[in-house]
């Protein structure tokens, strides 16, 4: 009976160590600072065709000026909504995310080099 049930303990055991949940974080520290969301959204644009993009540069030119008296949040909603004027609803999610990733980092700063 106590083999048994050392078994069944044992076997308990294993199953809470397989059945746990795994996870994984990874984080990344690039060699040079935070490169501005206007900048990384023109990349972003600029993908779709250099047409799209100067059109989105005529539309921003005035929120350089924009951003000294307003928050982040505020200047990066300015920006998406801006930028949604030439993409689809599913380019702005991937422009979100884009930026959220700041994927387009390096070549901001790539091009400024």
């Amino acid at each position: 009976m106590k083999k048994v049930l050392l078994l069944f303990l044992l076997l308990l055991g294993i199953h809470q160590v397989i059945a746990a949940p795994k996870g994984v974080t990874a984080s990344l520290k690039a060699k040079w600072s935070m490169t501005p969301f206007l900048l990384e959204t023109s990349e972003f644009i600029g993908e779709d065709g250099d047409e799209k993009f100067w059109h989105f540069v005529d539309t921003v030119k005035e929120l350089t000026v924009y951003k000294q008296g307003e928050s982040v949040r505020s200047y990066y909603n300015l920006i998406i909504k801006k930028a949604a004027q030439f993409l689809t609803n599913l380019q702005v999610n991937l422009l979100r995310f884009a930026l959220a990733l700041r994927s387009y980092s390096p070549a901001v700063h790539a091009s400024q080099q």
